[in-house]
This record gives C-alpha cells, sequence and structure tokens, in this order.
C-alpha cells in the first residue's frame, strides 16, 4: 500500500516529533559530536564502529544517554542510523556493507550522507532491494 504524498509527508513529520534526532544531535557538545562523526564515517567507511576505547569516554557516555549510541558489554553496536548486526537491514555504500536499525533507517542512509546506496531487508522471509 502506497501513502498519497500528503499523508507520507504527515507520517515523516509525526516521526520526526517522536524521534527528534536532529535537535539531539544538534544540541550535543562538541566533543560528543566529534565522536558521532567519527564513529558514522566508522560504519560508512569500514561498515563496522572504532572500539570505544579510541573513542572519549565522557562523549560516549552522552551519547548513550541520549540513545544516539547502543553500547553492549563495552562494544559499541549501534549509532543511528548504523547497527553492527547484519541479519536484517544491510545497506552497500561505496563496495562496503554496513547494518542499519532498521529498512526505514536502511533507506534514510543515502539522503543523510549523500551518497549512492544499494538496499537489502530481510523481515518475514521476504528480501526487498532498492537502489539509491
Amino acid at each position: 500500500m502506497q501513502l498519497p504524498s500528503g499523508q507520507s509527508l504527515d507520517a515523516v513529520n509525526k516521526l520526526s516529533v517522536v524521534l527528534p534526532l536532529s535537535e539531539l544531535v544538534a544540541s550535543l557538545p562538541s566533543d560528543a559530536h566529534a565522536a558521532l562523526q567519527r564513529i558514522l564515517r566508522s560504519y560508512l567507511a569500514t561498515g563496522s564502529p572504532p572500539e570505544q576505547s579510541q573513542l572519549d569516554p565522557n562523549a560516549c557516555a552522552l551519547l548513550q544517554d541520549s540513545g544516539l549510541l547502543l553500547v553492549e558489554n563495552g562494544c559499541i553496536v549501534g549509532a543511528f542510523p548504523f547497527s553492527s548486526s547484519k541479519d536484517r537491514a544491510m545497506v552497500e555504500v561505496n563496495g562496503v556493507e554496513v547494518g542499519a536499525m532498521c529498512a526505514f533507517d536502511a533507506l534514510g542512509i543515502a539522503g543523510c550522507f549523500g551518497v549512492a546506496t544499494r538496499v537489502r531487508s530481510h523481515t518475514s522471509g521476504r528480501v526487498a532491494e532498492k537502489v539509491e
């Protein structure tokens, strides 16, 4: 089912209210913003985040508290829109395969980072692919 463009825009606006990521990022102090940029660039370039030990611990704590960074057992497992898990939504960027938090995040990577992508999503046994 495809929503009429007005409904689609309304849905995106509602999502921005529920998940105000741009406001969160804009409000970060410079050290946390720099750490987030380093993490995102690493995902784009290698498909994986840097080691958490290579980052400012205070910046990482702030990013975790804000929900922008996900850490398990001392390892970065996600930084919106990227995920270290490569079992659901995958994005190919410049020949590098990287996981996304979900199919919606995967589709947004091209626009957010201004890069060409190939997206594959595995849900309910179905595989969908989109090239941007």
